[in-house]
Formats: C-alpha cells, sequence, structure tokens
C-alpha cells in the first residue's frame, strides 16, 4: 500500500510503539517518550519549531541557498536529495533549515525534525517517525528500525522534509556501526521519490561526506555574511537610533559576519539606544560606533553583554566560546587532543591571514605545549580545524603553502581563555618565537627591498600583537628568545619604515624596536617614498583574491601609512 502525507500523518495519530516507548500525537506534533528500555526518560519531538522565524528577523544572506534547497524539494531542480549544512557554530545553519521548513509546511509538505547531537535522540526521533508514518508496534520490536523507516519513506508519495539537526558527529549518530556515513546502510540513504533530507553539522571534512565520491548527497558551506548583510542585520534588531548603515557594516565585519554574534549584540543595542542620553550612564555603550570601539579596546571581555547586568569576561566566554570548545572536544573524542592547543596558539597571532612560512615543524616538535607534534600532525589539525569552521586555509598567489586564518571571534575568544591570556610565557611566547624564526629564516629577503615586501607585508601585522603578549613576561623567558625577538621586530620596523609608514614602527614595536636598533621608540623616522610593490594575495579554490589593506583600526601593516588607503578587508564567501 502506498502512503500519502496526510496518511502517514493519520496513522500517527494511531501509533503507540509497544515495548520500547510510546509516541505520542498530538495534532501534526510527535513526541517518542522513551521507557524502562533506555537509561533515562527523552522526549524527541517531530515538530520543527517554525514558530520561532516569526519573532525572529529576516533571515539575510541565504537566499540563494534557500531558493536552491527549496526547488530541490518542490521538485523544479534536479541533484541529490540529501543536503548537508556545515559551518562553524553560530554561522545559522539551523536557522536556513527552520526557514526551509517552515515554507514546506505553507505548502502542506510533511516536516519531520530529529535532533541529531547524540544518537539515542536520533533514535528516539526516527521511533516517532516509523509510528508517525504507520508502522506496526510488532516490528518496531521485532525488526530493524532503521529498515522499517526507509520503507515507508519509500513508500510516500509526493515531496517531504526530513531535517537532522546538530549531526556534529555525523558518523557516531547517522552511520550504521563500523561504516561511514556515505556507506548508506545507517540513518542516512539515498532517497528515492520526492522527499528531500537535511543535515545541519559543524563537520564539513571531505573525510566524512565523501568529499564528491558520494553521488547523492551534496554539502553546502554556510559562510558568515558580508558586510552589507551584516549590516542589515544589526540594523534590522537595533534600529537607526543605534548608528548609520556604513556604521552598522564596520561592526558587522569585526563580528565577522557571525549571524549568532550579530542578533546577539544587535539585540543588546535595542535595548540600550533607547536609553535617553540624560539617564544613560557615562560610557554606556549604545551605538554601533561604540561597540566597535569596545570591542577593539577590550576585546572578548565586552563581547555579547548580558541584558540588565555587566557582562564578565567568564561570562563572555560561556556566551561565544562553548559553541566552538564543543568542536574541540569532538575533535579530542576523535583523537586529535592537540587541536585546541593549537588554536590557542593561533589565537594569539593578529586579525590576520597567518603565513604558512610562520608555522615551523623544527619550533611545533619542540613545544610541550603542542605535544612535541609533527609537521605531518600539524598539517593534520589544521585541515582539521578548517573541517569544523574554525580556521580557514587560504592558497597564496604568490608563495606556496597555505594562509591560515581565523574568524575574528574565534580568535577573540580563543585569546581570552586563561591558558592564553592568563600565561604570556606559554602560548604567546612561543607565537612570538615562531614569528622571529620566520624573520631569521633568510628567505624573506631583505625587508628594504622592494622585491621581499610581499612576504614581509604578511608578516608584519603580527609583530605588534605578539610583542605585546609577551612583555610582561621577558623575565621568564630564555635572553636568546628575548634577543631573537627584538631583532624581529628591528626587522620589521626596517620594512615599515622602508616603506613610508611613518608611525608604525615607533607604535608597533616599542622598546622592543628600541632595543633592536632602530631608533628612539619615541623618535620619528624620515619617510620614503610610497611603496609601489604589490601587497601579498591569497586565492581561494574558487579563485578570489582577498588583498592585504588598511585602516587605522585593522590589522594592515600599513596603518597610518600613506602607501594605501582602502579600507578592513572583505573577501566574499570568507570570513570578514
Amino acid at each position: 500500500m502506498t502512503a500519502t502525507g496526510a496518511e502517514a500523518r493519520a496513522a500517527g495519530q494511531r501509533g503507540r510503539a509497544a515495548g520500547a516507548g510510546i509516541v505520542v500525537q498530538g495534532g501534526r506534533d510527535a513526541y517518542y517518550v522513551a521507557g524502562s528500555g533506555l537509561d533515562r526518560a527523552m522526549v524527541a519531538p517531530l515538530r520543527p519549531a517554525v514558530g520561532r522565524t516569526e519573532l525572529e528577523p529576516a533571515i539575510r544572506g541565504r537566499d540563494e541557498l534557500l531558493a536552491g534547497l527549496d526547488a530541490v524539494l518542490s521538485g523544479t531542480a534536479s541533484g541529490p536529495r540529501v543536503r548537508v549544512l556545515h559551518g562553524m557554530g553560530g554561522c545559522g545553519k539551523t536557522t536556513v533549515a527552520r526557514e526551509l521548513a517552515r515554507r514546506a509546511l505553507d505548502r502542506q509538505i510533511p516536516v519531520w525534525w530529529v535532533a541529531a547531537a547524540v544518537p539515542e535522540s536520533v533514535t528516539g526521533g526516527m521511533q516517532a517517525l516509523a509510528v508517525a508514518l504507520g508502522a506496526d508496534p510488532d516490528q518496531l520490536r521485532m525488526g530493524s528500525l532503521s529498515e522499517i523507516v526507509w520503507a515507508h519513506l519509500g513508500r510516500l508519495q509526493g515531496a517531504w522534509l526530513l531535517v537532522f539537526d546538530n549531526a556534529d558527529d555525523p558518523t557516531r549518530a547517522l552511520a550504521a556501526p563500523g561504516e561511514p556515513v556515505c556507506g548508506g546502510n545507517g540513518w542516512l540513504r539515498p532517497v528515492s521519490g520526492a522527499g528531500l533530507i537535511v543535515v545541519t553539522s559543524r563537520d564539513g571534512l571531505d573525510l566524512t561526506w565523501g568529499g564528491g565520491r558520494c553521488r547523492w548527497l551534496a554539502t553546502h558551506p554556510v559562510e558568515p555574511l558580508d558586510a552589507a548583510e551584516g549590516g542589515r542585520v544589526l540594523v534590522d534588531l537595533a534600529g537607526s537610533a543605534a548608528g548609520s548603515v556604513p556604521d552598522a557594516e564596520e561592526l558587522s565585519v569585526r563580528l565577522g559576519g557571525l549571524p549568532l554574534a550579530l542578533r546577539t549584540v544587535g539585540s543588546y543595542l535595542a535595548e540600550t539606544a533607547g536609553i535617553p542620553g540624560w539617564l544613560a550612564e557615562p560610557g554606556t555603550v549604545r551605538t554601533f560606533a561604540d561597540y566597535h570601539r569596545a570591542l577593539d579596546d577590550v576585546g572578548a571581555s565586552t563581547l555579547f553583554p548580558a541584558t540588565g547586568g555587566d557582562l564578565t569576561a567568564d561570562r563572555a566566554r560561556e556566551l561565544v566560546g562553548r559553541t566552538w570548545e564543543l568542536s574541540l572536544d569532538l575533535l579530542r573524542d576523535r583523537g586529535m587532543p592537540e587541536a585546541r592547543a593549537l588554536l590557542r596558539l593561533l589565537s594569539c597571532f593578529a586579525d590576520a591571514p597567518i603565513p604558512p612560512y610562520v608555522l615551523r615543524r623544527d619550533l611545533f616538535a619542540s613545544s610541550p605545549l603542542l605535544g612535541m607534534i609533527s609537521g605531518n600532525r600539524a598539517w593534520q589539525l589544521l585541515r582539521a580545524l578548517a573541517g569544523f569552521g574554525l580556521v580557514n586555509l587560504y592558497r597564496q598567489a604568490d608563495r606556496p603553502g597555505d594562509a591560515v586564518v581565523l574568524h575574528p571571534l574565534v580568535r577573540d575568544t580563543s585569546a581570552a581563555h586563561p591558558d592564553v591570556a592568563g600565561d604570556p610565557a606559554g602560548f604567546p611566547a612561543l607565537a612570538a618565537r615562531l614569528f622571529a624564526a620566520a624573520t631569521e629564516a633568510g628567505d624573506l629577503g631583505d625587508p628594504a627591498d622592494p622585491a621581499a615586501w610581499p612576504a614581509w607585508q604578511a608578516l608584519a601585522p603580527h609583530a605588534a600583537p605578539l610583542l605585546r603578549q609577551v612583555s610582561a613576561a621577558l623575565d621568564r623567558l630564555p635572553r636568546p628568545v628575548v634577543g631573537a625577538l627584538c631583532t624581529a621586530a628591528g626587522r620589521t620596523g626596517q620594512y615599515l619604515h622602508a616603506r613610508g609608514c611613518t608611525s608604525r614602527p615607533k607604535r608597533c614595536c616599542g622598546r622592543s624596536w628600541s632595543c633592536a636598533g632602530g631608533g628612539s621608540a619615541t623618535s620619528t623616522p624620515t619617510p620614503s617614498p610610497p611603496a609601489t610593490g604589490s601587497p601579498p594575495s591569497w586565492k581561494t579554490a574558487a579563485g578570489p583574491t582577498w588583498r592585504s589593506r588598511c585602516s587605522p583600526r585593522c590589522w594592515s601593516p600599513a596603518a597610518g601609512c600613506s602607501a594605501t588607503t582602502t579600507t578592513r578587508r572583505s573577501l566574499p564567501g570568507t570570513p570578514s
């Protein structure tokens, strides 16, 4: 017998899973309540929480992705009928899936939503789905649940949508035991007919999803929003009282275009912007520009202020850091515990691409902080971090190797962790040693030679933050290390001076610039003519180029320099 979506819902009204638990059906909702066969009770709702979309601002920057998914669901487009939305925590994967579910329900298309964070919730949700589709209770007690569910799904006519949400460990939650996800024998299988399965996951690794070899599945990266769309989110939430559209766009860039951050900050400003000026406490952050300045002044300690009270650094890390610490926990469980330490190290560098020649395998192999990892292991860890959206790897156009880029909020939050901020002789000192070693390698060339400027321009942004972090621990570092740092700062200052950046050497390098023989920290070098050499650039696999730019508040080494005047960087499809 062939079941329609309406018949499936009607069958669910009668369903009861004997022995293993009970399914309660109410309207279009179905819940599986575990019985005595499991250690603890569990409720698995099958209906998506689409009501939330009516309470949230308009979804920005996802029109193309939603249109493509909707076209597959409606049958106006072909292609795989299993789609994976992957990206870092807080980028809006679930929001996209929820909006797709809302549209489907508006067209009377059956939708089932299964929480997939742990295998137990998947089992409970699929048990409820089996009953909602009309499975016989005796079958559920005696047969294979996955086979039963797929047999019933295969008999449905017309469109339907099944969402597996938060499948951050898909091999464990969705695959058959001992098989990869693409094995097609677990909960996730090729879809025949007009159905569509959407999976949301932080895991974007090719190894997990088949790397294009799995023909019945397609992956979609969910990237942070660009400046324009992110600015619109802030204005939607905070209103015009919080400032101008350009100010909102600048703040969006500073927040990395992350929807989680944009919505939290926008909601906060919606309240503070409405406080009359004569009642507002001094220093109250009420505008986009205020918030931008606060981030630049104190970084992660003011991220995501809590309504009705002051936000401590611990609370900020709890709100923004917990999403990414979960990913690091998962990498640890997968046998990559060093990934957390490597991310801590990378967060010590500036908000700029980290050139590949900074990440030296000899220093990795000698560092207890990183577990004495080899170069091959470091590359494996970098790719794993990239797979979970915590870093991005970009091909340099003018040098071999991949530059490493951290999302700004990942960097801010990791840098505020006690392992980093509380121990300048630890990860910050190791990062400074890597920086110094890169300047000593000899392959960068003379910092005064225009031919070498692209390499030095990629390195220079990291001088000031690294020196600032380790300045409090100089007495605990070996003298050769301190000397190497001074030399590195001096050579960086030589490059900046040669480029005509009159204020940057003294501002970035301070006492280290002075001790390296670069002159007094308060003197102003005589400017050279503006440079004509091209800045470094990185190419992604898709081809867009990210060129170094400068802005007084940003990472460019040429801040305060007359050589270039463009604004903060923006690369479509990458963290902004």
